[in-house]
This record gives structure tokens, sequence and C-alpha cells, in this order.
């Protein structure tokens, strides 16, 4: 619910505010904000120390996990850059405290802190990536300039192959799941201006998805696992993705 949540409210926040005309437009802006009320009084909350927070995937269940905790915090964050609202601000702040108070030495952080969540992947690293990226922007800090760093870092650096394939983890490039191709491309877009080679790798990895997983049909392959090929054309996890994933790449690339 979190993830869904976050997701729903940052499209209307989009509407809301759109960043051609920055037209404000009410309606939209008060479902995304009601979207945070959601977050803020009905999901299950983690309070491990007095300045962090860890919001839960459902307001039923206990499991704390990374990208959940961040994309919650980024529609907070995101809200706030609009209506400037201080309760916002903090709840995000506590959040991404959380989540930076458990990235590992080397950068990388697990799916979860549960026993049962202890991996580490390639598209939800780039989640939190991303999600970090846009709170720092809209929060107007550098508190997360360290933590954002290292991560990239270790991302970049263990999740591909030289020709750009995407790994699934660290240590194991199977099975190479479409989701990898297109968060890869938007997380290394939101490190453009940080980074000369981003744009780069973006490039690189979109035409790798292009000319790999893309049917002659035009819509996107699921997986491509070591002795076999997922062909299912989900419609959220593969072609919407995607469709995002290329269209901000346009956008970066008219607007450079």
């Amino acid at each position: 619910m979190a993830v869904n949540t976050a997701f729903i409210g940052l499209a209307f926040l989009d509407c809301a505010d759109h960043r051609i005309t920055r037209r404000i437009v009410p309606s939209w802006l008060s479902t995304a904000r009601s979207a945070c009320d959601f977050i803020l009084n009905d999901l299950s909350q983690h309070h491990p120390k007095k300045d962090e927070i860890c919001f839960s995937y459902t307001p039923f269940g206990k499991r704390y996990v990374h990208n959940a905790n961040t994309l919650a915090a980024q529609l907070l964050a995101s809200v706030y850059a609009i209506t400037k609202e201080q309760d916002l601000a903090d709840a995000a702040r506590m959040a991404v405290r959380y989540t930076v108070s458990h990235q590992k030495n080397d950068g990388s952080w697990y799916y979860g802190e549960s026993g049962m969540d202890r991996w580490i992947d390639n598209f939800h690293t780039g989640f939190v990536l991303v999600s970090l990226k846009q709170i720092a922007r809209n929060l107007e800090t550098n508190e997360l300039n360290d933590s954002l760093e290292r991560g990239y870092q270790y991302w970049k650096s263990n999740m591909f192959l030289s020709n750009g394939t995407p790994k699934y983890y660290p240590n194991k490039a199977y099975p190479i799941d479409i989701h990898s191709v297109a968060q890869a491309i938007l997380t290394f877009l939101s490190f453009v201006n940080d980074e000369s080679e981003a744009l780069e790798w973006a490039q690189r990895i979109a035409a790798w998805g292009i000319n790999n997983m893309q049917d002659r049909e035009g819509y996107f392959h699921y997986q491509i696992r070591r002795f076999y090929r997922n062909k299912i054309p989900y419609m959220r996890w593969s072609q919407a993705w995607m469709q995002r994933a290329l269209t901000e790449y346009s956008w970066v690339t008219r607007n450079k």
C-alpha cells in the first residue's frame, strides 16, 4: 500500500504542478496531500530512535523495507515543496535518516532489515537512490550527499556487466529483469548533473534493453533466465516502466 499510494500521489502531484506550465491544480494537489495523510496516519511505523521513522508497506503488517520507506518520504517531501507544511518535511527527514543509518559501509542497502529481507538487488537500490535524490532536492538539504554518493558508486560498480547488461544481484546476473533495465535508466538520469558519465550510461542501458529485451511486436519481455526467456508482456512491471524510462530519457536529452 505504501508503494502504490506514493506512486499515485506523485502522479497527481505531477499533474498538479506540471514541469512546463507550473500551473497548480488545487483538486489534484488535494488528492496528493490526502495520500500524505494515509502515510502519516495509517501505515505502521517503526521508531528505533527519536529522530527516525520507517514506514511499513501496509497498515496491517510490520515489514519495514527501504524502498517503500523512502518512496513514502519522497511523496511527503514533494508535497512539502509546494505546501511548505513543516510536519511533512520533518517526517520525510526522519524516514530518510532511518534508511541512511542502515546503509552498509560499502554504500549498499539490504532490501529490508528483517532476516528474510537481507538481500541486495539492482532495481530496489535504484528506487532508494532516486527517492533520496528527490527528497534532498525538495527539502533543499545537503544532509544526504555522502549517502547518495556512496550508494550511487556501489550501485554503478556492482550491478552491471561491462557491456551494460543490468545484473539482478551484485554477484549474480540472472534473472535479467526488464525492471532492472528501466530503473537503471531512471537512476542514471537522476545523476546527470552530478556525474559526466551518467547520461552515457543511461543511453547504454536503454540501447541494451531495446536490442535485447524488446519483442518484434514492440513490447518488452519480462525476464531473461539462464536457459530460457520469459516473454510475458506485463503491463505494469515491464511496459509502463520502460515507457516511462524511455520518455524520461528523451526529455532529458532534448533539454540538455
